[in-house]
């Protein structure tokens, strides 16, 4: 709704696992600090927060008591996080929930394939259908109907890496590039 701001603070000592979240209200500038039942936050950079589409979770990367590593959804009233799925760090992108909050995107790696996929999650069964497979992926969004997908795939193009922003149609599977940009071009 645009009324509060979830991030991530450091609280303690530099370097440590003291990560916390905070929802801050942008209303009356107070903030609070939900009590988890997680072991870590994941750090800024490794993180994943995404408030779920109806605004009663945040979506976090973290560590359970049980140091099982992974994607968890945390009720911003009560702090209560439950794993939505196991994950490595760090995650490779933000992952970005449907607009019925049933179904998260995220990216994957997968080691054996020496390869990455963009997978759809379903929240309620933790089943997980392959959209996408490529060697590299980054920067995932998704459309605000929920329709398109869009992301950065790298190329190699004559010995040089190229970005390649496309777009992919979950109704019929087809992607669309809307630009390339030669990596080896971008100065400091």
């Amino acid at each position: 709704d645009g009324k509060q701001l979830a991030y991530l603070s450091r609280r303690g000592p530099i370097g440590g696992r003291s990560w916390v979240l905070v929802i801050h209200s942008l209303e009356t500038g107070k903030e609070r600090v939900p009590t988890t039942n997680l072991a870590s936050l994941e750090n800024p950079r490794a993180s994943s927060l995404r408030w779920s589409p109806d605004g009663r979770f945040v979506l976090a990367a973290a560590v359970d008591p049980k140091a099982r590593r992974g994607l968890y959804r945390i009720e911003v009233e009560t702090g209560r996080a439950t794993l939505v799925t196991p994950a490595d760090f760090p995650v490779e992108t933000i992952p970005a929930w449907s607009p019925d909050g049933q179904t998260i995107f995220l990216i994957r790696r997968n080691t054996d394939e020496q390869a990455m996929t963009i997978v759809a999650h379903r929240v309620s069964t933790r089943a997980e259908q392959v959209l996408y497979r490529t060697p590299w992926i980054t920067a995932l969004a998704l459309s605000p109907d929920g329709e398109r997908l869009a992301f950065f795939e790298a190329e190699r193009v004559e010995g040089k890496v190229v970005a390649v922003l496309k777009t992919f149609a979950r109704a019929d599977g087809s992607s669309r590039v809307l630009l390339r940009v030669n990596m080896n071009d971008i100065g400091p």
